[in-house]
């Protein structure tokens, strides 16, 4: 694909979704990325019926057809948007400077860098305690 085409993309992307929409993909991606490669690495050679990268293509005992497989795949891509979509509404929350960013009014933001790191530490940190909570 032509660069041109790619910056025609993105631009288009930005003015129907916004930092928003832009921030939620990727972190869904981002998720999914993640989960996908923790769940297909961890292999358990002295049980393989541990071994969560084989476990990944079981269903109801049995090796699952390609469509199974894909819409596995989707509901965890599901559950990674609707984690990024709390870590985006935390973040739009979490401070003033991020408001701006969140509705584009970036000409005057005064975040560093440092700042920014610390505040998607915390978001991360909350939402870490909440799913623990939320699992006992």
């Amino acid at each position: 694909m032509p660069i041109h085409e790619i910056e025609k993309n993105i631009k288009e992307f930005m003015e129907e979704h916004g930092v928003k929409g832009f921030l939620t993909l990727f972190f869904t991606n981002y998720f999914y990325e993640m989960t996908i490669d923790q769940i297909k690495s961890y292999i358990n050679s002295d049980k393989p019926e541990e071994d969560l990268g084989y476990q990944y293509y079981l269903f109801d005992e049995e090796i699952g057809s390609y469509d199974e497989v894909r819409e596995f795949e989707g509901e965890i891509k599901e559950e990674c948007r609707n984690m990024a979509e709390r870590v985006v509404e935390e973040l739009e929350n979490a401070d003033e400077e991020m408001d701006k960013v969140m509705k584009g009014e970036t000409e005057e933001l005064s975040i560093s860098e440092e700042d920014f790191q610390s505040l998607l530490h915390n978001v991360f940190e909350t939402l870490h305690e909440e799913i623990n909570i939320d699992q006992k």
